[in-house]
């Protein structure tokens, strides 16, 4: 198969030489064997080198008119970084574009054959196999060997036809088939966001999630006896649904409390407060390990409720952020958890696991791989795992319970974290579908006509405005995020940082330096460095703690910390003098988003002290707190005088007053009714506020599929391990 766009000169790239005309890829003198599909997708993504090359594009190109999933495009990438030595997670030549294709980023030059050394090679031709010739010499004698061959065949043959009866009509059990079931929401519908929204039975035979219309919540449940599936009574706003063991109870996270409900009827019990839905399993011996925090680690409670034990604290020395989507090991002997390692949603992090001996805490953790969102255990032969909108799987040692041997892509274009597996091997995911084929450039609009939108150069994690509104600094980057700064008017870039992995930049009050929270060796420490490149500057750094830049204003600057075993604070940092840093909003809850007002006299933040995420107003002066937002409120902003403050409700973009003496008169009024997954970036000093959103492709996960039986047909793509001997 060859491309129109692609040329038939060789092309070398690295250390390797590919002749699409004679479809051969070499290293050195060496030709790799790679399959035909495999080629083909290696000679689109050299003939579009550097562009994003959409997952539909390659299916449609190199498939042509074959039916296949993105698992297949999945496991055809996955062999092709093998041949090339490559690492998805820190690629040399194919990276993953989230949610949207693959692009080659490695050079590419083409070359001359002879160059190339593949014009000597010889075209592939048919050749008649050698004769056998016997050699003249003594007579061939019989011989009793050869008379009894044919004897010993045939009765051979008859007592394996009588073996084949025998088994035919010996009474076994019949092996279940391998069933999909699909289950679609509506287009009103929507699985959160919030959380893993799928939860099977121990057994398989029941399916529970959450869904959403608009921004109202509420959980669903199909048993497989009956049909279709019905609302769960009193559970509006619940997130993160999970089954008790005996599989008659379900429990989920709402109102800022961790409850569970009688599938058999009735109304739901509170357990404990549990602010933020990151995640429960429910143990065999009648405890609930859940994890509710920005900043926390995994908690453990009773299903009866009382006292919470603290389980794990997350290690800020080791990149720890937090701990989060708890499940159960083979045989209830370990948690399986996902540290994340990174303050940017969507960046992966790894697994651990925690030795789990009932209600006696374990002392430490290790972990098991790296770049991973969510993972969840398959019996004791395999580990299942989210990374970049695929399910990989490994075989696991059921001894020692590590992985063993190489991962493979066995599910491709899924939603994460929305995976979810249950002990007798069923699976079930959400689909990630697109209104349109391609995710079209991402949109930038100001709040005062938000329908007119303005080109921008893409940024695509934690995008800030500059002062004066010219300039959008933010980071890119997957494995290892970099900040840039991008010219609003000439959408012209410039990269800013080229090691460790870089977050949360914000711009000083003066837009002539970029602070940012960076992590070279430890914990991430708070950076500096002029917005046209330059020398870098360490501003602040604590041993055992994260610190990550808020707002800068009047000489000041407002950061996050977070580390061990308290929740996420707010502090300020007088630039002139590192040693004034101090908490100003340290509580048993956590607080984020810190936004100082212009003047510096006001710090506006989120705090989840009610159960879920509100924006309240600190009057620095004399520490007065003004509760701002009453139904929900994020992401707090103020314009550059200071007068008005913006923050999110549910889906739109609210504003209030605010006057000088900070005595409120009025209540937040709506300014954009339904923001379609914006947010804001930042004010210009007119008043309007930059809307972002990162892409027009409308991406949309309503629906789902349950395999039954998903574990025999792991086996057959992912060898099961061979215990180890134990020591």
């Amino acid at each position: 198969m060859s491309f129109a766009n692609a040329t038939t000169t060789p092309v070398r790239f690295g250390a390797f030489v590919f002749d699409p005309k004679r479809r051969l890829l070499r290293r050195d003198d060496a030709e790799i064997a790679l399959p035909p599909r495999v080629l083909g997708v290696l000679e689109l993504l050299l003939a579009r080198a550097g562009d994003v090359v959409a997952r539909q594009e390659l299916i449609d190109t190199v498939w042509k008119e074959a039916f296949v999933t993105d698992t297949s495009l999945a496991e055809a990438v996955s062999y092709l970084r093998q041949a090339l030595g490559d690492d998805s997670q820190a690629p040399t030549y194919i990276q993953t574009v989230h949610r949207r294709g693959y692009r080659f980023v490695a050079p590419v030059s083409e070359l001359a054959a002879t160059a190339a050394g593949l014009s000597q090679l010889p075209e592939a031709a048919e050749t008649e196999a050698p004769r056998s010739i016997d050699p003249p010499g003594e007579p061939v004698r019989p011989s009793i060997a050869n008379e009894l061959v044919p004897w010993s065949i045939a009765i051979l043959s008859f007592l394996t036809a009588l073996s084949a009866v025998w088994l035919a009509t010996k009474d076994e059990p019949v092996a279940r088939p391998i069933v999909k079931i699909p289950i679609e929401l509506g287009r009103d519908k929507q699985f959160d966001k919030r959380a893993p929204a799928l939860a099977l039975s121990p057994s398989g035979g029941r399916v529970a999630w959450s869904a959403c219309v608009s921004q109202h919540c509420r959980l669903y449940l199909r048993d497989l006896e009956s049909l279709g599936e019905r609302a769960i009574p009193f559970t509006d706003g619940a997130a993160a649904p999970f089954f008790s063991p005996n599989g008659l109870w379900i429990g989920f996270f709402a109102d800022g409390k961790l409850k569970k409900v009688s599938l058999q009827g009735g109304s739901p019990v509170t357990i404990t407060d549990a602010s933020q839905p990151y995640g429960a399993v429910w143990t065999p011996n009648g405890a609930i390990v859940f994890a509710a925090s920005l900043a926390g680690g995994l908690l453990q409670v009773s299903d009866q409720g009382g006292d919470v034990e603290v389980l794990t604290s997350p290690s800020a020395e080791h990149g720890e952020i937090r701990h989060v989507f708890p499940s159960l090991m083979p045989d209830g002997g370990g948690i399986l958890f996902t540290v994340v390692t990174s303050p940017i949603e969507g960046i992966p992090g790894r697994l651990a696991v925690l030795p789990y001996a009932g209600s006696r805490p374990a002392t430490s953790w290790r972990t098991l791989l790296e770049g991973a969102e969510l993972g969840r255990a398959v019996g004791r032969e395999y580990l299942a795992f989210v990374r970049d909108a695929d399910v990989h799987a490994v075989a696991m040692d059921p001894i020692r319970q590590v992985p063993i041997g190489a991962e493979h892509v066995i599910e491709g274009f899924v939603t994460s974290p929305h995976m979810a597996v249950s002990e007798n091997g069923a699976l079930a995911v959400a689909g990630l579908s697109f209104v349109e084929q391609v995710a079209p450039p991402p949109v930038w609009s100001w709040s005062s006509a938000p329908d007119q939108t303005t080109s921008i150069v893409s940024i695509e994690r934690q995008p800030s405005l500059s002062p004066d509104g010219t300039r959008v600094v933010g980071v890119d980057g997957e494995s290892r995020p970099d900040v840039w700064v991008v010219d609003v008017q000439r959408g012209t870039s410039t990269r800013l940082t080229y090691s460790a992995p870089n977050a949360s930049p914000v711009w000083s009050a003066d837009g002539a330096n970029v602070f940012y929270a960076t992590r070279r060796s430890g914990a991430y420490e708070m950076w500096s460095r002029p917005a046209v490149g330059g020398e870098e500057h360490r501003i602040l750094a604590r041993s055992g703690r994260h610190l990550f830049p808020g707002t800068a204003s009047n000489g000041e600057l407002a950061y996050t910390e977070t580390g061990g075993d308290s929740r996420s604070d707010i502090g300020i940092l007088r630039l002139s003098d590192p040693g004034s840093a101090s908490l100003v909003v340290h509580t048993p809850f956590d607080e984020t988003a810190p936004a100082l007002s212009a003047d510096g006299r006001f710090l506006a933040y989120q705090s989840d002290e009610s159960g879920r995420w509100e924006v309240s107003v600190l009057r620095l002066a004399d520490g007065k707190r003004l509760p701002i937002s009453k139904d929900g409120g994020t992401r707090p902003l103020w314009t550059r005088n200071g007068r008005t403050l913006y923050f999110h409700a549910s889906d739109a973009l609210m504003a209030i007053p605010f006057p000088s003496d900070g005595e409120l008169a009025g209540s937040p009024v709506i300014v954009v009714p339904r923001l379609n997954r914006a947010i804001g970036v930042g004010g210009r000093p007119d008043g309007a506020v930059l809307l972002y959103r990162p892409d027009t492709g409308h991406d949309r996960s309503d629906f789902a599929v349950l395999t039954l039986e998903w574990v025999r047909d792991l086996r057959r793509l992912v060898t099961p391990s061979v215990p180890a001997t134990p020591r």
